[in-house]
């Protein structure tokens, strides 16, 4: 047999295992129609679970831009809330602000338009230029009360001041020489022999007795011994004068009503002596008096007493005619008289000096104490 044949045997047998095999599928008995076409339930299996993941992907996907949706929407709702509410805030801080800055301006006008008026007024009762501007920059916020409380203060301070200046000049001493209150005395000779409580000596000097309104004014020289201890003059050679000046009160201004105490200073022209235990030393010192004097205004009567110059000097009563009072004056054995004026707008002060043996030995002074109605 030749090869030729054989091939061609080989080619047909193959070709009927083929269409065996073909005929085998369609009746789905062969094995190898189950690799090709796999089961339908598989193939609806993975369909529903393709299905399931792209539903829950989509859910998923949903979920996630609602939730971005909601987030941004809250941001811009929480951002528009914050702008609004700064606006807001913002909106009433400048309207605060404005109403604050309103309301000091209307303030800082009050104070200025209340300067000014107190500026005029000031001027109006009399102050200087520095003092009325000095007034209205210090009271410009006070009240109305308190400020008018000032400003009549001022006055009668500044009132006060001119009736001083007019009463210096009607003294004719310097204060600054002589110290209002006080009793000053200057020796310009003397020669003096002191034995315990005696003193005799010859002396030329000036006392004075200043007081706001008025001065006392003694000059003595000459002889005179006395009680150093009690200024109680035993023998006066001396030649003396007191003198009084001041601004005089008139007539029409002492009160009518009520009484009054004048208390001061008296002198005499003495000196006392003192012995200090813890120096050794002796020292002397123009010896001062006592002035009490009672005015009853009613009864236009006066009288009083000077006390610490030996012997108590009674003041007997006196009556006021014109500007002042002439009455008897008694020291111990010795009678005299005493003249004093008052000094004074309104009678603050008398002033006076008492004669005994037709010279004048005591001055005397006193200030007023609260006229009683």
């Amino acid at each position: 047999m030749s090869l030729a044949y054989l091939s061609k045997i080989s080619v047909l047998t193959i070709l009927a295992v083929g269409i065996v095999a073909c005929s085998s599928t369609g009746n789905g008995s062969s094995n190898l129609s189950t690799n090709v076409n796999p089961p339908i339930e598989q193939t609806e299996a993975e369909k529903a679970e393709a299905e399931k993941a792209a539903a829950e992907k989509a859910a998923a996907e949903k979920a996630a831009a609602e939730k971005a949706a909601a987030e941004k929407a809250a941001a811009e709702k929480a951002a528009a809330e914050k702008a609004a509410a700064e606006k807001a805030a913002a909106e009433k801080a400048d309207a605060e602000k404005a109403a604050a800055e309103k309301a000091e301006a209307e303030r800082l006008q009050k104070i200025e338009t209340n300067r000014v008026a107190l500026l005029a007024a000031a001027k109006k009762s009399g102050l200087t230029d520095q003092q009325a501007a000095a007034y209205a920059e210090a009271n410009k916020t006070a009240n109305a009360t308190d400020a008018q409380i000032v400003l009549d203060s001022i006055v009668a301070d500044n009132a006060k001041k001119a009736l001083l200046a007019e009463a210096s000049a009607a003294k004719g001493i310097s204060d600054a020489r002589y110290p209002v209150g006080a009793i000053t005395a200057s020796t310009r000779a003397s020669s003096s022999s002191i034995r315990n409580a005696l003193t005799q000596e010859s002396r030329i000097q000036s006392v004075v007795y200043n007081q706001p309104y008025s001065v006392v004014m003694g000059d003595y020289s000459g002889q005179i011994s006395y009680n150093n201890q009690t200024g109680a003059i035993i023998t006066d050679s001396r030649e003396s004068d007191i003198s009084i000046r001041g601004l005089k009160t008139t007539a029409d201004a002492i009160p009518m009503l009520g009484s009054a105490t004048y208390t001061g200073k008296a002198f005499n022209g003495t000196y006392q002596n003192s012995f200090n235990s813890s120096t050794f030393e002796t020292t002397n010192s123009i010896k001062e008096g006592t002035l009490s004097y009672n005015i009853n205004f009613a009864d236009r009567t006066g009288s009083g007493t000077i006390t610490g110059l030996g012997d108590t000097v009674n003041l007997q009563q006196g009556v006021i005619s014109g500007t002042g009072i002439s009455a008897v004056a008694q020291q111990g054995f010795k009678d005299g008289n005493y003249l004093l004026d008052f000094y004074g707008k309104k009678a603050e002060e008398i002033a006076g000096k008492v004669v005994f043996d037709g010279k004048d030995t005591i001055g005397f002074g006193g200030t007023r104490g609260e006229v009683s109605k």
